[in-house]
């Protein structure tokens, strides 16, 4: 709605940068420039401070990045002392007189005004800009962003009820903030500063001085590690030509191994041009490692087109005798990157986590974070909760909806559902609780880890992405896969599979029983009518896909 009154907004989310991407989309729809940043908070004592952090450029971002991912994972994360250290990268923008007086060294502190009206808030700039002007630091006009107009601030209510589990009664002190923390319109708060427009105009100084391109559609490929004056492409080339030749055999037909050479060749060529030669070398020392210590390995999807993957003993499916297209696993028409799924027996996964993290530094490998969000039913019952209505009043009316429905499809599922017919809608307090649920559906309820997703980056994650705690142990990027991709940054997928620990038992019985090795990828599956047969009768359980 104010698109057309700004040429800038800056996002400071709390602790967290979660939505740079997003944002920035949105920013360059609307033509807007984006502002990066965060809102820092930490304690002094009983004292509970907040700094926002403005990048001036592109060192600043990466700087308020690993801030950020320091105040996740730091458990003895000093506040004061973190500000101390920021450089002029960044602008500092507080209102609490301590940190104005411990921070005022600084080149870019300043003291951030309220631009809400009314008499407590006069007050509070008078307060503020007193304690600066004795310390001689800078004001801004910087007022906080919480919702987009003022009859919004019940859904912030709500969802600080869902996020400290409590009701919109019974809210602690301090965690809800003032019903005037909404966008205002440039003339409004211009109405607000009048006769001391100072702090107005330095803060269109400041938006104009921060310029950050993150450059979100270049390539941050992974580099395998080589061996001083080595070649990527030229060190693929010599293993998958090797190991097609293994893998095909001394007696290949002559037609086959001519084939077979064209293909690679192409594939070999179109992975050079791309660019992708170190990422095709990373999996494939994933799979060689494995290999070296008897865990068995498969990739699967997409790169099962590829006689290069077949090649690397990445996958086991010979593509050429399939007829499979290569150009669906990697187009070269097509900017989009390959995608490998490496599976792994469920017992092993983390020991090829390990090897990872290890081999390629735990600063450039990341577990990748993923969003769970809020669908009808769990919008409807973490609103109830917060609205304070007892669980057993709607305990029906939330089974009778489907669990893939989304709120905002509540009116017409409700006609074309058999299991959803017939749900009041138009009752209370129903009524009252899907309105207000509709606000907060597709909302994130919180962050867990991907299931199978890391990021290998050639440059430190946190100069990008910052980091937080996931929900197994594990340290998550704040982006979803989906981010992360859009950052031009490679995805693996490294996949614990029971069917792989259930092969791997039975070939270890196989032998101890019977004394003879069992190597389930060499079997000619299709050729095997003894396979074939247990297929048609349907005796496939256990059998992934």
């Amino acid at each position: 709605a104010y698109a057309c009154e700004m040429d800038a907004l800056a996002l400071t989310d709390t602790d967290a940068m979660h939505a740079v991407v997003p944002f920035t989309e949105a920013c360059a729809k609307l033509g807007i420039r984006p502002i990066y940043g965060a809102e820092l908070t930490g304690e002094d004592g009983p004292t509970f401070l907040r700094a926002v952090l403005l990048a001036r450029n592109r060192m600043g971002y990466s700087e308020i990045s690993k801030l950020v991912t320091r105040r996740r994972l730091d458990e003895d994360f000093d506040f004061g002392e973190a500000l101390d250290g920021v450089s002029d990268n960044i602008y500092v923008l507080v209102s609490h007189e301590l940190l104005l007086t411990r921070l005022r060294h600084l080149d870019n502190l300043r003291a951030a005004l309220p631009v809400a009206p009314g008499h407590g808030r006069d007050r509070e700039r008078w307060r503020i800009a007193n304690a600066a002007r004795s310390l001689g630091v800078e004001t801004v006009a910087a007022g906080g962003i919480w919702f987009l107009e003022g009859k919004e601030h019940l859904i912030h209510r709500v969802l600080t009820a869902i996020r400290t589990r409590t009701t919109i009664g019974t809210l602690p002190r301090g965690e809800v903030v003032p019903k005037d923390s909404f966008f205002r319109t440039p003339d409004s708060v211009m109405k607000v500063f009048e006769g001391n427009e100072e702090p107005v105009i330095e803060a269109a100084r400041i938006a104009a001085d921060c310029r950050v391109d993150l450059d979100l559609g270049r390539r941050r490929l992974p580099e395998f590690l080589l061996p001083p004056g080595e070649d990527a492409s030229v060190t693929l080339r010599r293993i998958a030509l090797r190991g097609l030749r293994e893998r095909m055999g001394d007696g290949c037909p002559y037609d086959e191994k001519r084939a077979a050479m064209e293909k690679i060749d192409h594939e070999l060529s179109v992975i050079e041009d791309k660019g992708l030669a170190g990422y095709f070398l990373i999996c494939w020392d994933i799979v060689r490692f494995a290999r070296s210590r008897g865990i068995r390995t498969l990739g699967r999807g997409s790169a099962g087109n590829s006689l290069v993957s077949y090649a690397l003993g990445i996958t086991h499916f010979n593509p050429l005798r399939h007829n499979m297209f290569f150009e669906r696993f990697l187009n070269p028409e097509r900017e989009h990157l390959p995608d490998f799924d490496l599976d792994f027996g469920t017992d092993d996964r983390e020991i090829i986590l390990n090897y990872i993290f290890r081999r390629y530094g735990k600063d450039h490998v990341a577990m990748i974070g993923t969003f769970s969000t809020l669908r009808a039913r769990s919008a409807l019952r973490e609103t109830a909760k917060a609205m304070g209505i007892p669980e057993g009043e709607i305990r029906q009316f939330i089974r009778a909806i489907p669990f893939y429905a989304s709120i905002d499809r509540l009116d017409h599922l409700a006609k074309v559902s058999p299991r959803a017919a017939g749900l009041p809608v138009d009752r209370e307090p129903f009524r009252t609780l899907i309105a207000i649920a509709r606000k907060i559906g597709g909302f994130p309820r919180h962050m867990a880890t991907h299931p199978c997703g890391l990021v290998v980056s050639p440059e430190p994650i946190t100069g990008m992405i910052p980091m937080q705690r996931g929900d197994k142990g594990y340290e998550i990027t704040q982006w979803s896969m989906y981010e992360v991709e859009e950052a031009g940054l490679v995805k693996i997928d490294i996949i614990g599979q029971k069917g792989l620990a259930v092969i791997g038992e039975a070939c270890a019985m196989a032998e101890e029983n019977e004394g003879m090795p069992l190597h389930p990828e060499r079997i000619d599956y299709l050729g095997d009518e003894k396979t074939k047969k247990l297929l048609r009768t349907g005796r496939t359980e256990g059998c992934f896909y």
